[in-house]
Order: structure tokens, then C-alpha cells, then sequence
């Protein structure tokens, strides 16, 4: 799917007269590029499709809707279930595999949406109907999962072995989106986003103190950085929590 936008861009000339602002005007397109547009979202749909048939598969929806219950800022859990669908059937290896295919899929959809230029243009050239096109859904759905799987692995006895690796998955991944979360203006894109930082600060509430105190260490600049901007409720819910578990074990190792 990166190729073929690419290709169009290579296509399209950007010296032309066409405004960058969204009015309600669009632009005359060849058969050729109305057939690359079929392709771009056919491929657009069909990606989004395979990350939720991936989640659903390795937890089963049921196990995903309660994942997504214990976002409930008034919900705190102890300790971890048993994981349910194929995840316990596949290796540590497939699951990696899986997770790099997942967050490869994630950074090309918020380079994307990021790109707010290039979706004018797009949307100018009528691609994706009558707004500006953005591939939000596939973007954080795909986060979403790479997360979930990520901390099943880590709080799996039987993959002790791959805790090294998956830790160093976890704390990249959980750092650069903290980061990214507080840089985001757009307010759909906030409200969209503010469900996988309520997701990664309630699994890490969850870590026992050795490993909370180590991550903590790692994103605690840019999780002050989301405290001081202006929050959903729930989130700020969520932060109170958060910075209250983080008081024991870091008097504890200051004493």
C-alpha cells in the first residue's frame, strides 16, 4: 500500500495551482488514478481488517472487550488472567514476528496522518470520499494489540527466556508513544490516542515494583508532560493512580 502512494505522488504535480486548505472543491482525475484509488483504499481496508482479525485471533474478542473494560479509569485489577485464544498455541518467535508486522503497519498509518498535507492532496485528487482521509483506526488498532501481546509475553513464566527482548520491545515502544501522545493537537486524534495511554499506564500499574520502577525511569519525563496538558477526565483519573502506585516504590529505593 506504501508503494502505490508513493507512486501517486510521484505522479501528481505539486507546483500546480490546487490550494492546500479543504474547500468542497475536487479535482479531475484520470481513469488511471481513479483505478489507483480503488487499489489505496481497497489496501487501506483490508489492512485495518487484518489487525482486528489478528487481535480477535490471538485473544478472541471477548478477551479484547475485557482488556478494553479495564480501561475504566475506576478499574484496577490484580493480577493477570489467563490469557484466552491462540496466544498460549503460538512461540515466542511467531508472536515477535507478529508484533514487528503490527508496528510496521502502525508507523506507516501515523506517518500518514501526520502527513496533513499529503492527505489534502489526496482528498483533493477524491480519494476517500468527501473528507480529508486519514487512517486513524488502522493506527492505533494496530498499537493497541502490539501492546496487549507485548505484555502477555512479559508476564508469561513459560517465556522467561524472552523477557530480555520483549522488555526492550515494551520500553521503546511505550516511551516513543507517551512522546508522540504529547505532541497531538488535533483533538480526534487526542481523544483517540488518550485510550492507549490509559492502556499502557494501567499495565504498568499492574508491573510488580523492580519492573515499574525501571520503566518508569525511562518515560517519566514525558508522563510529567501529560500530566501538565489538558486531559480527559478519565485520564486524569487514571494519572492520580498512577503517580500514587509510584510513590512506594520510589521512597522505598530512595530510603
Amino acid at each position: 500500500m506504501e508503494t502505490y502512494f508513493r507512486y501517486f505522488f510521484r505522479s501528481v504535480s505539486l507546483h500546480s495551482d490546487t490550494s492546500m486548505e479543504p474547500d468542497n472543491t475536487q479535482l479531475a482525475v484520470s481513469r488511471a488514478d481513479k483505478n489507483l484509488f480503488q487499489h489505496l483504499h481497497i489496501g487501506c481496508v483490508v489492512q485495518s481488517e487484518i489487525v482486528q482479525t489478528i487481535d480477535n485471533i490471538i485473544f478472541f474478542p471477548a478477551s479484547s472487550a475485557k482488556e478494553d473494560a479495564r480501561i475504566d479509569p475506576y478499574y484496577i485489577s490484580e493480577g493477570s488472567e489467563s490469557p484466552e485464544g491462540m496466544f498460549n498455541f503460538l512461540t515466542t518467535k511467531q508472536l515477535f514476528r507478529i508484533v514487528e508486522c503490527l508496528f510496521e503497519s502502525h508507523k506507516f498509518s501515523k506517518g500518514f496522518n501526520m502527513d496533513i498535507d499529503q492527505r489534502r492532496i489526496l482528498w483533493k485528487y477524491g480519494f476517500k470520499g468527501k473528507t480529508v482521509p486519514h487512517l486513524q483506526k488502522q493506527e492505533t488498532a494496530s498499537l493497541l494489540c502490539s501492546l496487549r501481546m507485548l505484555h502477555k509475553i512479559y508476564s508469561d513464566m513459560s517465556r522467561m527466556d524472552e523477557w530480555p527482548k520483549t522488555e526492550i520491545y515494551l520500553h521503546r515502544l511505550t516511551v516513543e508513544s507517551f512522546e508522540y501522545y504529547t505532541m497531538l493537537e488535533e483533538e480526534k486524534r487526542r481523544y483517540s490516542w488518550g485510550k492507549i495511554v490509559l492502556l499502557m499506564l494501567k499495565k504498568m500499574m499492574l508491573l510488580d515494583d523492580e519492573r515499574f520502577i525501571v520503566l518508569l525511569a525511562k518515560c517519566y519525563n514525558q508522563i510529567c508532560h501529560i500530566l501538565a496538558q489538558e486531559n480527559e477526565r478519565d485520564l486524569q483519573i487514571v494519572l492520580s493512580k498512577f503517580f500514587l502506585r509510584a510513590r512506594n516504590p520510589l521512597f522505598k529505593s530512595t530510603s
